[in-house]
């Protein structure tokens, strides 16, 4: 399974996805994939998440997009 964490930073790029893949290959059947992308700040960042959003699901295997943005 593979899903997409669009972060808003490098800091989160790098910790969350192995401490999401952590928490949840227990809990499922199968192994995850957590791919990190960096939307470089929070200024835009609803606005790049959709229109990323629409191509990546379009164009890969994702099952699901997670949006982090913290306040």
């Amino acid at each position: 399974m593979n899903f997409a964490l669009y972060v808003e930073g490098d800091t989160e790029a790098k910790a969350l996805p192995l401490f999401l893949k952590r928490w949840l290959d227990p809990r499922l059947s199968h192994a995850v994939t957590v791919k990190p992308v960096n939307l470089q700040g929070s200024s835009n960042y609803l606005k790049i998440f959709a229109q990323r959003a629409a191509k990546d699901i379009e164009s890969s295997g994702l099952i699901a997009i997670i949006g982090l943005l913290d306040l």
